[in-house]
């Protein structure tokens, strides 16, 4: 009798413990946890029977099906998977040159124009006498009535970087009293944008087209 009685408390405390740990659970994962928590462990939300939703609220992110969402809950919810916080960027890569970046959805389509840039010698010779090669990234919304900001990226082979930077520059690329500015380099090239190249014309877009040059690598 005795160790019959022993054996019922012994199930009737295993019992206690188990209930009491699956409420205590449950509750510190509905207090403690938000729903995008639960989209990508759904296993736990079934054992503690957790209906996660979502409001279209927060911040923008991608999915890692290459569209974007209004917030990590609602990408995980359309089972797409989070990849990144901001909207999908299409990689760009310059294997020529050695340079790489990253586009958003609304410069999808974008094209790249080759130019030259052309510089002269601060005493006054002619201008022809230093030139390079200009990319400049054109976003496809231009139209006639309204430019888009473009982003034009400067190639230099170290020899001209420094007659062009630097404190005592010996030539110069535009009547702008500064120099071009230094985004990033590579064993072969240093890449720069030109002086002033944003917010003196009436292009748009210039944030979006400064956040973009944030992406730049070489390589």
């Amino acid at each position: 009798m005795n160790k019959l009685f022993l054996v019922l408390s012994i199930i009737l405390v295993l019992i206690i413990i188990f209930v009491g740990g699956y409420f205590g659970a449950e509750y510190y994962f509905k207090t403690n946890f938000t729903s995008d928590y639960f989209f990508a462990h759904p296993t736990l939300a079934r054992i503690f029977n957790i209906t996660p939703s979502c409001l279209a609220d927060g911040m923008q992110v991608c999915g890692t099906n290459g569209k974007n969402y209004p917030n990590k809950c609602l990408a995980l919810q359309s089972k797409a998977g989070y990849a990144y916080d901001g909207p999908c960027l299409a990689g760009y890569e310059n294997k020529t040159y050695g340079f790489s970046m990253k586009f958003p959805n609304s410069w999808k389509g974008f094209y790249v124009e080759k130019s030259t840039w052309q510089g002269q010698k601060i005493d006054g010779e002619k201008v022809g006498d230093y030139k390079g090669v200009e990319l400049i990234f054109k976003n496809p919304q231009t139209t006639e009535k309204q430019q888009y900001q473009d982003i034009p990226i400067m190639v230099f082979i170290p020899d001209v970087w420094q007659l062009v930077s630097g404190s005592n520059p010996t030539i110069t690329i535009s009547a702008a009293p500064i120099g071009p500015e230094k985004i990033g380099e590579n064993e072969k090239y240093i890449f720069a944008t030109p002086p002033r190249w944003y917010g003196f014309t009436d292009a748009v877009g210039y944030k979006e087209a400064l956040e973009i040059l944030k992406t730049f690598k070489a390589f």
